[in-house]
């Protein structure tokens, strides 16, 4: 499997994002509560790379990484699981759902904390210079970075699933 080692870059790219988003939003919804105008709509995507593509480019090459890293791991396993008698189906089934997993994972990492991170700006705001501040949520545009860690998974996983499928276990295994 592919463990934490994948789950955190893509849970601390996803939140560096987010956390720029929400800034944004939080300013807007200040800006809103103090009957000022806010100017701007939000983030042109040029701005988003340039200030958080640093965190993102490294969070892809380390999930490159490891799954580079783990690829016998994970073919030693998909090998036993069809020798136990795993149907070609069942292990496609089992390298989605295991992508999917820490997908889902990151994604849920990411969104406590960036929660926890708007909760605090707005009761920061609302103790201090703006009364009426108030929670903004999460933003969604992050979550694309999730989107491409899945697959990325699902590009090693599948192919590798389906190259197990298609050999001898037992040469596999005695290769190993």
């Amino acid at each position: 499997g592919f463990s934490a080692a994948v789950v955190v870059p893509l849970a601390v790219a996803t939140g560096t994002v987010g956390a720029l988003y929400g800034w944004v939003a939080q300013m807007r919804a200040a800006a809103k509560a103090l009957g000022q105008p806010f100017q701007g709509n939000g983030l042109p995507i040029a701005q988003v790379v340039a200030l958080t593509g640093g965190p993102v480019l490294v969070a892809a090459v380390a999930t490159a990484g490891v799954l580079f890293a783990t690829s016998a791991n994970t073919v030693r396993d998909t090998v036993l699981l069809r020798v136990a008698g795993a149907s070609r189906g069942r292990l496609a089934l089992g390298a989605i759902f295991e992508s999917l997993m820490y997908a889902v994972t990151s994604a849920l990492a990411a969104a406590l904390a960036l929660a926890l991170n708007s909760a605090a700006f707005a009761l920061a705001l609302r103790l201090g210079p703006v009364p009426g501040a108030g929670w903004v949520g999460l933003p969604l545009p992050p979550f694309v970075i999730v989107g491409g860690g899945l697959v990325l998974m699902l590009a090693v996983a599948l192919p590798t699933a389906a190259w197990v499928a298609n050999r001898q276990p037992m040469r596999i295994l005695g290769a190993d």
